[in-house]
């Protein structure tokens, strides 16, 4: 059972990683109108694995790997901690604390 969860939480990370493979071509005016400006876009399935990872005993305890200070983290930890005790969150934390030892 724990080799199958671990392969499913493997296969999603690898589904993850895909990003946009086609050139883009932006018109003049796009240029024109977002000259200088810069957005940050992080696809749901990354965002969702990082809350995850930020919920677990291990991602609580190291504030090396989130912005622990930060509105958006507070704003997760309200909206998501409740959820800590789940068995896909438990397996993420024995999984990168058995990494760790």
């Amino acid at each position: 059972m724990k080799t199958k969860i671990l392969s499913a939480f493997a296969l999603i990370l690898s589904f993850a990683g895909f990003a946009q493979s086609e050139k883009v071509n932006f018109s003049e005016e796009f240029k024109k109108e977002n000259q200088g400006k810069s957005t940050v876009e992080v696809n749901e399935v990354k965002e969702l694995l990082t809350i995850m990872l930020a919920i677990t005993d291990f991602g609580l305890g190291n504030d090396d790997m989130f912005e622990q200070r930060g509105d958006y983290y507070q704003r997760v930890l309200k909206q998501f901690k409740l959820y800590k005790d789940e068995p896909i969150i438990k397996t993420m934390d024995f999984s990168f604390n058995k990494e760790s030892a």
